[in-house]
């Protein structure tokens, strides 16, 4: 309720006179800017840098907390040493867990762009954390240089600012499983594709390739959807100029990027997996999911599991999403979900949507927000074929073109004078707040169970300072599968601290074998409790 009400005291002051005289202020300012480009795009980065800085270090220094975030770190952690990958473990089994693959080498599942932003992180300030405000950051800045492309100026560069506090944005740079690298690669291609067509320079066709490339390397399938669409919109282009102006403006500088770009993609691929051609991703498929990702396909064969936690992930959890969706009904529901979702988290709070009121009247007048809104519709169709649901950063590739419209909306409302340019000045005020979703990490951080496996370690290694220790877990009924604990970096034997799994009595004394140097612990958990005991060679009853 609390909230609620600071919004209100805040949309208030919004709509006053003062308001008005101070957001003219602001777009005079926005105006210098503007016409400085390079100025811009740094100024808005650097805006993006300090929120996200700022609300981690004063508000909720962020832990991981999903299987996701984890499996992001081992791949930043294993870069930020100077390799592609890890070592199989000899007692892999233990510490399989969930979005990791263990043969043949040890490393994310995940395509690398994510892992390198962490690993630049700990590289400047060993916090990879500082990798993701970095992510934000530069993600930002191509938001802005896109917006100068497709908008006026001064709208353009406080689209840029206002993408920055946009709650999304916002708890994007409090995880580790982001979406801002996905973000600045649509921006940049959508930015690259807009130049092109009113000026074709070598310079632009780099950039697209760039961002071809980083969609590639972070949201492979909604990249690839973005890029058939810009694709199509090239296309026309290049039938409307000439072959030669595509080919020296387009086609070379883009082989110029994305033909080193897939050799070490290939490259990557074949360290990590032992073939150039089957990426992390699809050996971990191999290996654990039997799920199809598209709803048409068929269940593949199951497979067998070394742990209760991987066969509730993968052979319960996951065929559920296909198995609703394979009836009509089920289908449309799903999908529904999926729209509602999306929009739900892109317009949190609700008050965001009001700008959307002007948007029939933007897409009736501009070839180019049409070609916005078109966009955004093949991207929904495009994921209404998948399996999964569509959390926030699957969208990232097509976030840029709902800013675009957003902004126009709110330039729009502005033209119009009066009380829409009053709503203008209340939606603007309520980003700049950026109320809700530090609200909500400030909520999490007291209340949230993802920080007890994170005290634990500090209080045992307090308690214990200089010793290496091994926890061993062992999950009690009604434990989430989604908290998983048994999570490592890159050096597993290196670690202070290793985490392993119970696999029963028969297993266990060959993992206590093999750390014998170090203090044991049983970390149980259960659906509410966490219980921690010394855990030496005789071991506890099974539960």
């Amino acid at each position: 309720m609390v909230p609620w009400l600071v919004m209100l005291g805040v949309a208030a002051v919004a709509a006053t006179p003062v308001a008005g005289k101070f957001f003219s202020h602001l777009g005079r300012l926005a105006d210098a800017l503007a016409r400085r480009a390079a100025v811009a795009v740094v100024a808005v980065a650097v805006f993006a840098f300090v929120v996200s800085a700022t609300i981690s270090i004063l508000i909720n220094f962020p832990e991981p907390v999903t299987h996701d975030e984890f499996s992001y770190l081992l791949a930043g952690q294993t870069f930020a040493k100077g390799r592609l990958t890890n070592p199989k473990h000899p007692l892999w089994e233990f510490f399989e867990t969930i979005h990791v693959i263990h043969d043949p080498t040890y490393q994310s599942k995940y395509p690398p762009a994510q892992g390198l932003m962490l690993a630049a992180g700990i590289a400047l300030a060993d916090e990879p954390i500082v990798g993701v405000w970095l992510g934000n950051a530069l993600a930002c800045a191509a938001v802005t240089w896109m917006l100068l492309a497709w908008l006026p100026g001064r709208w353009a560069v406080a689209g840029g600012f206002l993408a920055a506090l946009h709650p999304v944005m916002v708890q994007w740079g409090q995880n580790y499983w982001g979406g801002a690298v996905a973000l600045m690669g649509g921006a940049l291609v959508l930015g690259a594709m807009r130049r092109l067509w009113d000026g074709p320079r070598f310079r632009d066709g780099l950039v697209l390739g760039v961002g071809v490339l980083i969609l590639a390397n972070s949201r492979p399938f909604e990249g690839l959807l973005l890029c058939i669409a810009v694709g199509v919109v090239l296309l026309l282009w290049s039938i409307l100029r000439s072959r030669q102006t595509a080919i020296t403006s387009v086609i070379i500088p883009c082989l110029l990027v994305l033909v080193p770009g897939a050799s070490w993609m290939g490259y990557y691929n074949r360290l990590v997996t032992g073939h150039a051609l089957v990426s992390p991703y699809m050996r971990h498929d191999q290996f654990y999911t039997y799920t199809p990702h598209f709803v048409w396909q068929k269940m593949r064969a199951p497979k067998t599991y070394n742990n209760p936690e991987l066969a509730e992930q993968h052979g319960r959890w996951e065929p559920a999403h296909w198995e609703r969706q394979q009836t009509f009904g089920g289908w449309v529901k799903e999908v529904g979900r999926k729209v509602f979702g999306l929009g739900r988290g892109f317009f949190r709070p609700v008050v965001l949507a009001i700008p959307l009121l002007m948007l029939p009247g933007v897409l009736r007048r501009d070839r180019w927000m049409q070609l916005a809104g078109a966009m955004l519709l093949f991207f929904m169709i495009g994921i209404s074929g998948i399996t999964w649901k569509a959390l926030s950063h699957y969208a990232a590739p097509f976030a840029p073109p709902a800013l675009v419209l957003l902004i126009a909306s709110m330039m729009r409302m502005v033209e119009r004078g009066g009380v829409w340019r009053i709503a203008a000045q209340v939606v603007a005020a309520l980003f700049l707040l950026a109320l809700w979703p530090t609200y909500m990490l400030v909520k999490e951080s007291q209340t949230g169970p993802q920080f007890t496996r994170a005290r634990m370690i500090n209080t045992i290694l307090a308690a214990h300072p200089g010793e290496k220790q091994l926890f061993v877990v062992r999950y009690l009924p009604g434990h989430n599968v989604e908290w998983e604990w048994v999570y490592n970096g890159p050096d597993i034997d290196g670690q202070q601290v290793v985490w392993a799994r119970d696999l029963g009595p028969e297993k266990l004394p060959r993992l206590l074998e093999y750390y014998k140097d170090r203090r044991k612990w049983m970390i149980e958990v259960g659906a509410e409790e966490v219980r921690t005991k010394p855990l030496g060679w005789k071991l506890p009853d099974a539960k």
